[in-house]
């Protein structure tokens, strides 16, 4: 099985080297609480997340990690040094991420990556069997809760601009 995982492993990492940006709706559960929208990820290391309910923001930008209350017109700061996303986000990390974990085959549909940070805490990445496009992450945030975030692609390889990532609240 440690040949089949390597080869596995260089697969999504040769599909994953031909993104450089997605464009994907995504389902995020934290808790019991499950909220829905749209992201754009550049693997730079930058995220820019719509909420459904268009009240909600999430952006993180390479710098900073922002949570936009756009009702309350409040922005909530978090180091983003500290977010296990900075792992996810950006490609070299995913890459070590990918070829440091360890895989569970077991998923008719997925490929779990399990990868156990320096704390102790698990980044667990999910794959397509089919087209080894990444499907979501499961990660433990700021406060110790559980987020699971699954993505379903809308599209790769478009041009985004640095302004799209600023942070305020007329975003």
């Amino acid at each position: 099985t440690s040949n089949s995982h390597a080869y596995i492993k260089n697969q999504i990492i040769n599909n994953l080297n031909k993104f450089n940006s997605v464009e994907f709706d995504f389902t995020q559960s934290t808790n019991d609480k499950i909220e829905l929208g749209n992201c754009i990820l550049l693997f730079t290391g930058k995220i820019k997340c719509l909420y459904n309910n268009g009240n909600k923001q999430f952006i993180l930008n390479g710098e900073k990690l922002a949570i936009i209350q756009k009702r309350y017109e409040k922005i909530f700061y978090y180091p983003a040094s500290k977010s296990p996303l900075l792992n996810i986000l950006n490609k070299d990390q995913l890459i070590k991420i990918i070829r440091k974990g360890e895989i569970n085959n077991e998923d008719k549909e997925k490929i779990k990556l399990v990868y156990r940070e320096k704390d102790n805490r698990d980044i667990v990445v999910f794959f397509n069997k089919k087209n080894l496009n990444l499907m979501g992450w499961e990660t433990i945030d700021q406060f110790n809760s559980k987020v699971i975030f699954l993505i379903n692609i809308k599209s790769i390889n478009n041009f985004y601009s640095d302004e799209k990532f600023e942070i305020n609240t007329s975003n």
